[in-house]
């Protein structure tokens, strides 16, 4: 036996046909329309989809944001005139589609449909709203071996990294210039320059075309060499294999001519997370392969540095 029912849905008149199903399943974005013993055709659904904007979704602050959405009964019918939406407590639109601004913030939209008997049937994305324009440029941090003081006829190499927010790691993709003339590109470049003043660039685009720059004035004199500090790693030896959870020692010296014992001074990294400082401590690594790299700064801004490469197993009873 069948028979037609009428609800109205926040004005919006719908036509349901045939009984209710109180035994079905509750799907986690449908409504059961049937637990107030309202007539409800066997097996009626409510499912609400945003199709915009997608979960995740940044925006900068005092962006119209869009907001589309749809609530769609399983016998084909269109409630989406009927949505609402809200940010927390606070009612934000209505309907299938609507525009607004958004505070700065992380926020948790939710779009949602409710039907006199039933439970609603919501979707909620996730946004975030940054303070200011969110396609930053790259930031770009260089290390300088080689000087001050810059002499002539010596190498000196730059070291570059460069950090996106929304591209992540562009280090590769770096170009280095000495004054307007392209000379490297990459996360090293190495030169050999004569007496003279020069700027040496390095900068990199992300994705959206957001330009990060960083210049280096140098002075190239003809003046000896003030070699780099020596850096020795004693622990852990090159190439030594270790088990996961285990306490590594790490231990090493760094001397210079000039400045004396550095060694309390160290920088340790394995790849390019810091691990530590100083002569001598103890730290587990994650599984997998690194490099562990050690370094120290004379007050002439040579860099020293010595490196090693261990293995992290996972550990086995």
């Amino acid at each position: 036996m069948s028979r037609l029912a009428a609800i109205v849905v926040a004005g919006v008149a719908v036509a349901l046909g045939g009984c209710r199903d109180a035994s079905r399943p509750v799907g986690p974005d449908s409504a059961n329309l049937g637990s107030d013993g309202s007539p409800w055709p066997p097996g009626f659904r409510l499912t609400v989809v945003i199709t915009s904007p997608a979960d995740s979704a940044a925006f900068a602050a005092g962006t119209f944001i869009p907001f589309e959405g749809k609530a769609l009964a399983s016998d084909g019918g269109d409630l989406s005139d009927s949505l609402r939406w809200t940010l927390g407590d606070s009612l934000i639109g209505v309907g299938p589609r609507f525009w607004t601004i958004l505070p700065v913030g992380t926020h948790v939209i939710i779009a949602q449909i409710a039907i006199p008997g039933g439970a609603p049937a919501s979707d909620s994305v996730t946004l975030f709203v940054g303070p200011d324009s969110l396609d930053t440029a790259p930031m770009i941090v260089v290390l300088i071996r080689g000087g001050p003081p810059f002499r002539a006829g010596q190498e000196i190499t730059f070291f570059g990294t460069a950090w996106d927010r929304e591209d992540g790691d562009l280090s590769e993709r770096l170009v280095w210039s000495i004054d307007d003339s392209v000379g490297g590109a990459g996360p090293r470049f190495a030169v050999t320059l004569p007496e003279g003043n020069y700027v040496i660039t390095a900068q990199v685009a992300d994705s959206h075309g957001a330009l990060g720059s960083v210049t280096i004035p140098i002075t190239v004199v003809s003046e000896e060499p003030n070699a780099p500090p020596a850096v020795g790693i004693s622990s852990p030896v090159d190439g030594g294999v270790f088990a996961a959870g285990d306490s590594i020692l790490f231990e090493g010296t760094a001397s210079d001519a000039e400045d004396g014992d550095l060694s309390e001074q160290l920088i340790w990294a394995a790849g390019r997370e810091i691990i530590g400082a100083g002569a001598r401590f103890w730290k587990a690594l994650p599984e997998g392969t690194h490099t562990v790299r050690a370094w120290v700064m004379d007050s002439a801004w040579q860099v020293g540095f010595a490196e090693v490469t261990v293995t992290v197993q996972r550990r086995y009873p």
